[in-house]
Parts: C-alpha cells; structure tokens; sequence
C-alpha cells in the first residue's frame, strides 16, 4: 500500500480512474456481458440494504450502480467521484432521484454519521492510502449503519492491472475493516454463466442451491475456491450481509458461454481419445519390453548353439580334408549305388 504521503499528482492519479483507466465500467457499451453481470450483482446485493436509508455511494463511476440503489427505495442517494466527468454522467442518470458531487473518498465532505449505507464497489484498490477512505466511511456511517465494499481477490483475479494500487485478499480486507468498524462479515463473488455472491454462512445454509447451480457452470468450478472479488459488510453494530444475488449476462452472453463449454466438451473427449491410444502404445510397448527381455534371456542359449554348430562345422571341414575321408570317398559312393539298386520299383 503506497504511503499517505505520496506526491499529489500521483495521488490524483490512483483516485481519478477516468484519468489514468480505461477499465470504468459503462453498461451502455459493455451491456449483457458477463462483466455487466459482476458489476450488477454487486449494487443489487447491496439495494436490499438500501431501502429508506440515506446512501451514499462511494466511487459512483458513470452511476448505474446509483441508479439501481436509487430505485431500490433509498430515501436520500449521494454519489460520489473523483471524476468531475463521471460525476455529470451520474447526476444525468440520476436527475432528481439523487445527487452527485466530486469528493475525495479520502476527505469526504460531510458530517459524522450521515448515511445509513455506504456503498463501495471496485474503487478501494485504486486509491493510494486506502486506510484513510475506510476511516472516512467510519467516520460517516451511523451506529446502526453498514458499509458494503469489494476488491478484486489478487489470488483469483487476472494479475498485472496497472490501474490498481492495492488489491485485497479477503483476510487482509477483514483485517483492514476490523480496524474501523467492530463487526465485518465477508463475502465472495464468484463468475459462472452469471455472477454470484453470498457470505461464507449463507454458502452452507444454500449447499444444495449451489451445487444445483454449479452443475450448469464451466467444467472446473469449484465450490470452496475464494471468489474472484471479496466483498465485506462492516458497520459499527451487527453488519448482516445481505442475502445472497445470481445475475445472469444477456442472451448473447450465456450463448457464448455455452459455446465455451461446448468447445471444452471436444476438446476433453479429443484429450480422451489421444490418452486411451497413449494407453494402448503404453500397453503394447510393455509387451514389445516383455519379449525383448524374453529374447535377451535366450540369447545365451542360442550363442552357445551357435558355437557348437560352428565347431561342428570346423570338424566336418577337417574330416573332409583328411587323406582317410578321401580314401573311403568310392567306398561311400559304391553304399549309394547299391542302396539305390535295392529300392523297390515304383
């Protein structure tokens, strides 16, 4: 985490995505993909929350998360953004359900205990001394009041942003709130065909669910892996995490989804193939080592017939040559004759 007392350029820098990242996230263009569902799932899981509540949401980006907040019921929406132009975009979307202002998460313009809900979503790992955004919050958030926050999982997201200052695994975020507030819960949020969050209790009490749902996701998920995002309520009293949320992406999306598995589908039954034909060379090479070492272990054997055959060899040579093998050669060829005369007519 960089020091709080960073050069103000650079602190600029980590707090303004919109001047420095190209990764703030806008439904207009990226609507019905799975990213849309990530970023969805989490304002919807946190408008249960948000209903006759004063709100504020910290790091509003172009305000569509303020919007659904707005919608869910909340009797007073503030949005802030470093952005000057994301903080324009969010008052257009929201006209007169709420207001937007630029603020520095940091050094937030407002009263102890103003808000009931502060909503923070994929803005903590961008900010340089994020301990002092999460004093701030403290600082803002009534008794009874809850703070929902989230940060990429460097154990299970795509590693190397150049836009993030510090990415939280979910002890350190627990232990990073704890500091603040006397009671955090955690959350993850893991990516199937939709986005999918609960607390670590509600995944036990919703077992079945999840793997019922499980069994429509990619070959691989993994129902005890930490999620790609870890997402924390925290408050000052009891900060009960809301209930668990599924959003699915567009039709074109879950389609291109079911192609991806359809495509790990051949590949695996071409995998399989190719590992039963390795298994049968694998078998038929043992059996090629068996009778290999059956050969080598009659090697032996055959050598030594082989040298006696020679020798027999040298010592018909030697008869063949020898002055009484030539003497006797008429008498054996007189045998023939007369073996010959005594056959029997055919």
């Amino acid at each position: 985490m960089q020091d709080d007392a960073e050069p103000a350029a650079a602190i600029h820098e980590a707090l303004d995505p919109a001047a420095t990242s190209p990764e703030r996230f806008e439904p207009d263009a990226d609507g019905g993909k799975l990213v849309h569902a990530e970023h969805i799932a989490r304002y919807r899981w946190a408008a249960e929350l948000a209903e006759g509540r004063t709100v504020l949401d910290a790091g509003c980006g172009t305000g569509y998360g303020s919007l659904v907040l707005a919608q869910a019921g909340a009797h007073r929406l503030v949005a802030i953004d470093a952005s000057a132009e994301a903080v324009a975009q969010t008052q257009a979307r929201l006209g007169e359900r709420g207001e937007a202002t630029r603020a520095d998460a940091r050094e937030l313009p407002f009263a102890d205990e103003s808000f009931d809900l502060i909503v923070c979503f994929e803005v903590i790992e961008h900010i340089g001394g994020g301990d002092r955004a999460l004093a701030e919050f403290a600082r803002t958030l009534r008794p009874d009041g809850v703070l929902v926050i989230s940060s990429p999982n460097p154990r299970r997201y795509l590693q190397g942003n150049p836009h993030h200052v510090h990415e939280y695994v979910p002890e350190e975020l627990q232990a990073a709130l704890g500091q603040h507030f006397a009671h955090v819960s955690l959350a993850a949020q893991r990516a199937w065909l939709g986005s999918f969050i609960a607390g670590q209790e509600q995944l036990h009490q919703l077992q079945d669910a999840e793997q019922n749902l499980i069994s429509a996701a990619l070959p691989g998920s993994d129902a005890d892996a930490e999620g790609t995002y870890v997402l924390a309520a925290a408050g000052h009293g009891e900060a009960q995490l809301p209930a668990p949320r599924l959003v699915f992406g567009g039709a074109f999306e879950v389609k291109w989804w079911m192609e991806q598995v359809r495509e790990r589908e051949i590949v695996a039954a071409r995998a399989q193939e190719t590992e039963a034909r390795l298994a049968a060379l694998e078998a038929r090479l043992v059996e090629v080592e068996q009778e290999r070492a059956r050969l080598l272990s009659e090697r032996p054997q055959f050598e030594r017939a082989v040298a006696d055959l020679a020798r027999a060899r040298e010592v018909m040579t030697d008869l063949q040559e020898s002055v009484s093998w030539k003497l006797t050669t008429p008498l054996r060829s007189g045998k023939q004759i007369v073996q010959r005369t005594r056959r029997p007519p055919q």
